[in-house]
């Protein structure tokens, strides 16, 4: 690494041989011509001083191009040869540069190296010869410090092996002790099966009988309503035969609402109900408490799925064995996530159509994934809320809503959807397992714009005027947050909360990302340029955080500690205004909403 300094210029410095001088240093290149001139440096690969003239031009020849120069600060005070010589322990082999040793050590990027690496990628940076840094490095803190941790690494070990030897002994005694147990058990439950049994059975017959009753009904209602509209068509074919096309355009235009919403509402939220739902049989978890104490029942019916076909299985899961592996997964999916940040790819995996009116285009300001092969979107537009079966890619349920809707977000484990109405000033609620159904209203104190909820509580955003509210679920309000964007003028916010319980906050017109936390301090923000009007945003497994960047049509993805960020996704990969995220971690798939008329919900693989 050149280190540079004050030179002279070298025609001062010229002297004839045998000049008295008081220098003790020459350039040896001069020497072999019968000049001495004082040496300005020194070539650690040619192992000779030279003077300002040869050090200046010394890098010009292909030969000596990366030669690593010191300059008069740092060179050698001596040409004695046995200073030039290379230590006989210095024998590590560089890894990047054949046949050349490893000598420097750069202190700026914390690598050892050889001269050329030194001279190519590190020329700028402190840089440490080991030959001269080696002989006090044994008394150094540094030195101390590492020999200190391997010492207390090498007993930690130590006691890890004799705990876990412990630990084997214990689980081996933990075992028969079990399986005793569970013997015991089983003597204990058989007398009392045989009631518990019948008990069951008859629960079992009185569901199955709900379901067949509901089946019936479908069936009844469905005839009902496609006498309806028959008498409907032969009304149609009557006029349109007859040829009075007045009253076939009355007859039309009054019943179009008729047929485009409520006739094709009913009918897919009948399909989707048009189901035959299978039960498994569960064993209860702690069957020996329940039987002993005052509860009869052996177990419960739990829902498996809804198929055509109907099965029964035996399963048990001890709850804390269960827990244990979902913490276990956790730790995992976080070392496993640590580098989403730097090598997350996302490509394009197609598009779902959610348009089910026949006039009017889409706007998508919410979406969020709510169960496995499904997300649930907001349409501003038409002001409906729409399940999509993305497995299917298909609208499988709906329900106009009495204003147009902004953000939603699930409610676990209640499984609700509460959706922001942006005009009425309050928040719905609808059921998801029935249907969509409504459950009620909450008021609240402004124009809502997005939700979030964590743990029974909600994050609320407001755009007139701006500002942020925590609250539970029945609205009470722990705490407001105002004057953090635009002196409370209205503005455009949109609201995530990451595993951690960070709360991120991007707001549109002062393009910025905002992270604080639940007591409304702010803790960080991130503002880049190329990020313009952010809005939706989701959070992945290593904190990092997707969001969108709707005014110039792409996608970012921004570190968790909020210091960098980079483009995922944009405009060639088929993003028209991106504005509202949904991600199915489970399946590693995106799902985009458009803020701009768009009758498609983007997909997405992340890899």
């Amino acid at each position: 690494m050149e280190v540079s300094g004050k030179r002279k210029d070298s025609s001062e410095s010229h002297t004839k041989p045998g000049c008295q001088d008081d220098v003790r240093l020459y350039c040896q290149p001069c020497q072999k011509d019968g000049l001495m001139v004082p040496a300005h440096g020194y070539c650690q690969d040619c192992t000779e001083h030279l003077c300002e003239s040869c050090y200046k031009t010394h890098r010009k020849p292909t030969p000596c191009r990366h030669h690593v120069l010191l300059d008069k600060s740092k060179m050698p005070r001596s040409q004695s040869s046995s200073q030039l010589k290379v230590p006989h322990d210095l024998t590590e082999q560089c890894k990047q540069h054949r046949g050349k040793l490893i000598e420097y050590f750069c202190c700026d990027h914390n690598i050892l190296g050889c001269s050329p690496c030194i001279t190519v990628s590190h020329r700028n940076c402190k840089v440490d010869y080991i030959p001269d840094v080696s002989e006090n490095y044994v008394a150094s803190n540094a030195y101390k410090q590492i020999v200190h941790a391997l010492k207390t690494l090498q007993e930690n070990f130590k006691r890890i092996i004799d705990g876990a030897k412990r630990n084997r002994k214990m689980i081996l005694e933990n075992k028969a002790t079990v399986n005793d147990e569970i013997k015991k058990f089983r003597q204990e439950i058989n007398s009392m099966f045989d009631n518990l049994e019948a008990n069951l059975q008859k629960e079992a017959d009185d569901l199955f009988a709900e379901g067949l009753a509901r089946t019936d009904n479908i069936a009844t209602t469905s005839a009902k309503l496609l006498e309806d509209i028959e008498n409907l068509q032969d009304d149609i074919n009557k006029l349109e035969k007859a040829n009075k096309t007045n009253a076939l355009y009355i007859k039309s235009k009054a019943n179009e609402e008729l047929v485009h919403v409520d006739f094709t509402s009913t009918m897919v939220q009948t399909q989707n109900n048009n189901t035959v739902s299978t039960f498994a049989f569960q064993p209860n978890l702690i069957l020996k408490e329940i039987l002993l104490g005052s509860e009869t029942r052996m177990g419960e019916l739990h829902k498996s799925g809804t198929e055509s076909l109907l099965s029964a299985s035996s399963k048990f899961k001890d709850m804390h064995t269960e827990n244990i592996l979902q913490m276990t997964c956790s730790s995992l999916e976080s070392r496993t996530g640590k580098d989403l940040y730097e090598k997350l790819k996302a490509e394009p995996s197609g598009e779902i159509n959610i348009k089910f009116l026949f006039n009017n285009t889409c706007c998508i300001p919410g979406a969020v994934s709510i169960a496995e092969d499904t997300v649930a979107v907001t349409d501003e537009i038409n002001r409906f809320v729409i399940l999509v079966n993305t497995k299917k890619e298909k609208v499988v349920s709906k329900k106009r809503l009495s204003s147009s809707p902004g953000g939603l977000d699930i409610i676990l484990p209640n499984n609700l959807l509460a959706i922001a109405l942006k005009e009425e000033e309050m928040l719905v609620f609808l059921s998801i397992p029935d249907g969509l159904s409504e459950v009620r209203h909450l008021k609240l104190d402004g124009k809502c714009q997005d939700l979030a909820s964590h743990d029974g509580k909600l994050i609320v955003t407001f755009k007139d005027p701006g500002k942020i509210q925590i609250m539970n679920l029945n609205g009470h309000i722990f705490k407001t947050i105002e004057n953090i964007f635009s002196n409370n003028r209205p503005c455009s916010s949109m609201v995530t909360v990451s595993r951690n319980k960070n709360i991120y906050i991007s707001e549109y017109f002062s393009s910025t990302i905002t992270c604080m936390n639940w007591d409304g301090e702010v803790t960080n923000t991130y503002k880049d340029k190329h990020l313009v009007k952010p809005c939706g945003m989701v959070v992945l497994e290593d904190g990092s955080i997707l969001v969108c960047s709707s005014r110039d049509n792409t996608i970012h993805i921004i570190s968790k500690n909020l210091e960098n960020g980079r483009v995922i996704l944009e405009a060639k990969d088929g993003l028209l205004c991106p504005y509202s995220l949904a991600l199915d971690s489970d399946k590693n798939k995106l799902y985009v909403g458009s803020g701009d008329t768009c009758n498609f919900l983007k997909v997405y693989d992340l890899n």
